[in-house]
């Protein structure tokens, strides 16, 4: 049964969308004479402060504080209004003194996809995530031009992506397959948990083919661009590669495509940026940059290449995060297990097995067969800690002691918790799968004598003599 609160939202804002205007008259300016091209098809344009992009004037409407995203399609020029479904269209002369715009669509229903992102693909309009009135969202919508209306695209998983903090931003390939997203969130809105904890940032960064709809996870963010899901940040341009961004006052380029943090170093681009930044408005075309100051309507442009910026030597994201290093060490194990099987099998024909040389068979595992490559460096770093500290310290180790040499010290104390159990896990799958005949975990957690409500962290004492053979 539907609830009286539900039907009175759809109504109202069913009655808001079909009480605007079904056309609206804007003055012609250089800007919008320039864009209205289809070299700019698919071009992104990034606003360089919260003033938002308004070339509507829906005067005394509900829509009126509405951000207006700008598209560009075949020569084209349409107007999206965020967190709703409606799509105008730009009709008149490109020379004319004024021109027009049409609405073309005929959504009823809104409210369910604030703060989405907007983009064009295949010369068809989408949007992506964002939040309504009971949940956030990670669904994939396109417009249907011969309906004009919105459908949703399915996805291999639905996830929560949004635009702003607690969200990341989000790139979407040019004329590629790609998006995306520097991370997502995770909603409890409807569950009872604390108000801070009902919606938390995840440092995933997660692409999206928009030719399969599936979502794939790259790796983990850098810690040094966790500003990325909070205010503190501001969006400079979109490249082909990837996305410039402001952070600190250090402006950075973030390739994506190759995974590199560059820095920029060309002062006359900085001055570019920075210049009139409040009501700038700037899209990137073929190597140049293109920016036009909000009221003015001029255009400008500066050329920006890779000369511009400096390698830092680091990377947007790091491929080491959990699921997929379970997955990879799980398949080198194999692999390390089947070639110690055959190895062994070999050397049956060769000498008689010697019951008493348990010692050297585990020796003939580590010289032919690199059995350590099967851990990540995460997880060596993780077990040398702990058998260091039962070596020189006939002790087990702390929580904290564990998150600093995971590098989750600063997070909160949901990711360690989670951090923690995926790399711990991965390292006892990866352990059992090397050593079946054992049915024990390498890495066992039991409660603090000094307080029953603490864990503390050890390697089991009957694996330690095997655990520094191989890792030394």
């Amino acid at each position: 049964m539907v609830r009286t609160s539900q039907v009175f939202f759809l109504l109202f804002w069913a009655s808001i969308a079909w009480s605007q205007e079904s056309s609206y008259s804007v003055l012609n300016t250089p800007f919008l004479r320039t864009i209205r091209n289809p070299r700019f098809d698919g071009c992104e344009m990034v606003h360089h402060s919260a003033v938002s992009l308004k070339l509507i004037n829906f005067k005394n409407s509900n829509f009126r504080t509405y951000e207006q995203v700008l598209l560009i399609r075949k020569g084209e020029l349409y107007i999206y209004i965020s967190a709703t479904g409606m799509l105008y269209k730009c009709a008149g002369n490109i020379d004319a003194d004024s021109l027009r715009f049409d609405r073309i669509d005929k959504t009823e229903h809104y409210g369910y996809n604030i703060n989405a992102k907007t983009f064009l693909h295949k010369d068809r309009f989408y949007n992506i995530g964002g939040y309504g009135f009971w949940r956030w969202n990670g669904q994939l919508r396109f417009f249907n031009d011969r309906s004009a209306d919105w459908k949703i695209e399915r996805l291999n998983r639905e996830i929560p992506v949004v635009l702003n903090p607690p969200g990341f931003p989000q790139w979407k390939s040019r004329k590629g397959n790609q998006l995306i997203s520097l991370g997502y969130v995770s909603a409890n809105s409807t569950e009872k948990v604390p108000e801070q904890e009902r919606v938390k940032s995840i440092d995933s960064v997660i692409s999206l083919d928009l030719d399969r709809t599936n979502w794939t996870v790259l790796g983990k963010l850098n810690p040094t661009l966790d500003a990325l899901s909070k205010s503190e940040y501001t969006l400079r341009s979109m490249l082909d590669s990837g996305v410039v961004v402001d952070i600190n006052e250090n402006i950075q380029y973030l390739n994506l495509l190759d995974n590199k943090i560059y820095s920029l170093s060309n002062q006359d681009i900085l001055n570019f940026f920075y210049s009139n930044i409040v009501q700038k408005v700037s899209w990137y075309h073929d190597g140049q940059i293109y920016a036009t100051i909000l009221g003015e309507w001029q255009v400008d442009s500066i050329k920006i290449d890779a000369q511009d910026f400096t390698y830092t030597g680091e990377q947007v994201y790091t491929t080491s995060n959990p699921s997929s290093s379970l997955i990879s060490g799980s398949l080198l194990a194999i692999l390390a297990i089947a070639g110690f099987w055959f190895y062994k099998k070999s050397k049956k024909g060769v000498q008689p097995k010697d019951p008493r040389s348990k010692t050297e068979e585990q020796g003939a595992v580590r010289s032919p067969y690199p059995v350590k490559e099967v851990f990540e460096e995460v997880e060596k770093a993780l077990l040398r800690m702990l058998m260091e500290n039962m070596a020189i310290r006939n002790s087990r180790t702390a929580t904290d002691e564990v998150n600093r040499v995971l590098g989750m010290a600063s997070k909160s104390g949901d990711m360690q918790k989670r951090k923690r159990s995926d790399v711990i896990r991965s390292i006892n799958a990866k352990y059992r799968l090397l050593v079946p005949e054992k049915d024990v975990e390498l890495i066992d957690r039991v409660k603090s004598d000094l307080d029953a409500r603490l864990y503390e962290y050890c390697i089991t004492a009957s694996e330690l003599p095997f655990l520094e053979g191989f890792l030394g």
